[in-house]
């Protein structure tokens, strides 16, 4: 079996195809995992080191935003910069990723942000009690558990739509996927602008595997629910909303080769393959 033909502008296999068992790709897992794992550990730790400090405020959500742009832009070029579990389980669902890149990367979030808050906890030397938890969002008082999850999974929708707009193979011209400047800042912009809008009413948490490391951290389990169930929920409506009926190459026939095909291509204009639209090309 030989190996994937990369030129020197591939740095990295296909990861919509299944992976082959090959030392080279063993060898891209490794690197994927660090990857994702040292990108989430990056928004852990600092998060980590604040919380338990201070309430929310907007610099909270300022320096968590810019975190995130930091991690994007530094680890983007291997592992596509997913570092958000919803990010990556939006690629698996939409079919740019294949399940073991989803599970290497699922993973690596969950044991980054284990390794993130622990780092922060040892070093500060502040450890968590049945009062303090630290990088965990906690239900404000007054919010009800279904209005937490509602505005989780909202701004969940949000952040994804951003990411899947960036990623889009339809678009053209400006505003043309895989601008490896922009992706980093909208990400960032994205999450500046919505945790001031669910912070008094969920504590914000939108990354599941941040939470649930934070919550192994902390043994304190309380609610978690809610930070993993719905920015899962976020990004299946995210998804949906955005190839269904945002992208230039959202028809009826796309959606049919989506579910049903093995061989789906999302570069294929199926519009035109299948008749349904006159054979112009998507500009």
């Amino acid at each position: 079996m030989s190996e994937y033909p990369l030129t020197r502008y591939e740095l990295r296999p296909p990861m919509n195809e299944v992976p082959r068992c090959n030392a080279y790709i063993a060898r891209f897992m490794v690197r994927l995992f660090f990857c994702e794992m040292f990108g989430v550990a990056m928004l852990s730790f600092p998060l980590t080191v604040y919380t338990g400090l201070k309430e929310f405020t907007e610099s909270l959500s300022t320096m968590v935003s810019l975190a995130y742009g930091v991690a994007a832009w530094t680890f983007g070029h291997l592992s596509g910069a997913q570092i958000h579990t919803g990010v990556t389980l939006t690629l698996l669902f939409t079919r740019r990723i294949t399940y073991p890149y989803a599970i290497v990367s699922i993973v690596a979030q969950l044991v980054g942000a284990i390794f993130g808050s622990g780092m922060a906890i040892v070093i500060t030397d502040k450890y968590p009690n049945s009062t303090t938890h630290y990088g965990l969002a906690k239900l404000p008082e007054g919010s009800s558990a279904w209005q937490a999850f509602l505005m989780e999974t909202i701004a969940v929708i949000i952040i994804l739509l951003m990411a899947l707009s960036a990623l889009d193979e339809s678009r053209r011209g400006p505003f043309a996927c895989g601008c490896t400047i922009a992706y980093p800042f909208m990400f960032a912009m994205s999450v500046v602008f919505t945790a001031p809008m669910i912070a008094e009413h969920s504590g914000i948490g939108l990354n599941p595997a941040m939470m649930l490391g934070a919550a192994i951290v902390n043994n304190y389990y309380k609610d978690v629910w809610i930070y993993i169930v719905a920015p899962i929920v976020g990004c299946l409506i995210a998804a949906i909303i955005y190839d269904m009926l945002l992208s230039n190459a959202a028809s009826t026939a796309r959606i049919r080769h989506w579910f049903t095909d093995p061989n789906f291509d999302r570069h294929t204009n199926y519009k035109v393959l299948d008749g349904e639209a006159p054979d112009d090309k998507i500009e």
